[in-house]
């Protein structure tokens, strides 16, 4: 095979990933490695986005190779082979080894990626362990200004940042399997405001892996209140959620259940996963005020969910 031009492999991936929808790719790096990227929708400081880039190829025919991965569309890859005039497809049927071969180098790409999210899932869980139950909202600016109190399991802690160096005051907020209830990733908030967007920096770790937030997990009864983002659930909690028979001066019984999805696409993803959690309970969704909030509401509604309500109001 004649020698490559590698900006021409990178342009042509780079077409094909906007052939794909993945219009926010810009630049690629043709290293072998998995790199990620944010997409259109993402909040600051997600990456939902991935892709990995074979400068020479690992297959059969050596030719480049890489895929890119929407996890927006629960992960589903889609590949990529580098073919030009003078680098042209194949014209002969794959043999049965050759066709054994390729998929055995996938097989092993996708287990040694599998891999890689297991060790960061429970590096994630074990930075969670690690952190410090968040008793008062002054304890992390994101709630204070969002005039919440924090309930359920959050905790505020450190994580390292590129340098090396610990971040701390981070808020730290688990997210779960629907139905499993196993710990699928660390939703985290940073206790500054971005000097270009204005918002706190919040991220997932490991990556945009879905899941959700539960307050008053454990109740039985009542409606379940499904939110987008953890102030809305905050705030329905203490508006809604609250309202039993007082066990103790200060101490009431949680009369319904609120699950925040985190944002609009993860809610989109899950929709279905909460009717079948919550199959016996009434569900509404809790409704943003923007376009993301309506195709969210639309998904749950076409999920069975039993109503809207708009975002709770303080005061």
């Amino acid at each position: 095979m004649a020698s490559l031009n590698y900006y021409d492999v990178e342009s042509s991936f780079l077409a094909f990933s906007a052939s794909k929808g993945f219009g926010t790719l810009w630049q690629v790096e043709a290293d072998g490695k998995i790199h990620r990227f944010s997409l259109e929708g993402d909040k600051h400081g997600e990456r939902s986005g991935a892709y990995l880039l074979w400068p020479e190829g690992r297959s059969f025919d050596g030719k480049p190779h890489g895929w890119l991965q929407d996890f927006h569309e629960g992960g589903e890859k889609h590949f990529w082979q580098y073919y030009n005039r003078d680098n042209p497809p194949p014209k002969k049927r794959l043999t049965d080894a050759e066709r054994h071969a390729a998929r055995t180098r996938r097989e092993a790409e996708e287990r040694q990626e599998a891999e890689h999210r297991r060790e960061a899932l429970k590096l994630a869980y074990s930075v969670y362990q690690a952190a410090q139950p968040i008793w008062e909202a002054s304890d992390h600016p994101y709630l204070l200004e969002k005039h919440v109190r924090p309930v359920g399991p959050l905790r505020v802690g450190s994580v390292p940042s590129k340098s090396g160096k610990q971040i701390g005051g981070v808020l730290f907020i688990p997210m779960c399997d629907v139905l499993s209830g196993e710990f699928v990733a660390l939703h985290r908030v940073f206790p500054w405001r971005d000097k270009e967007t204005g918002r706190f920096p919040k991220g997932w770790h490991p990556g945009t892996c879905g899941g959700v937030f539960t307050i008053a997990e454990d109740v039985r009864r009542g409606p379940v209140f499904v939110c987008e983002g953890v102030a809305t659930a905050l705030t329905a909690y203490d508006l809604w959620v609250e309202e039993g028979t007082p066990e103790a001066p200060g101490e009431f019984v949680p009369s319904c259940t609120v699950v925040a999805a985190m944002d609009s696409g993860n809610l989109v993803r899950q929709a279905r996963g909460i009717r079948r959690k919550y199959a016996n309970r009434r569900l509404l969704i809790v409704k943003d005020d923007d376009e993301a909030g309506a195709k969210a509401s639309i998904a749950a509604l076409e999920a069975d969910f039993d109503g809207v309500v708009d975002v709770p109001r303080a005061g």
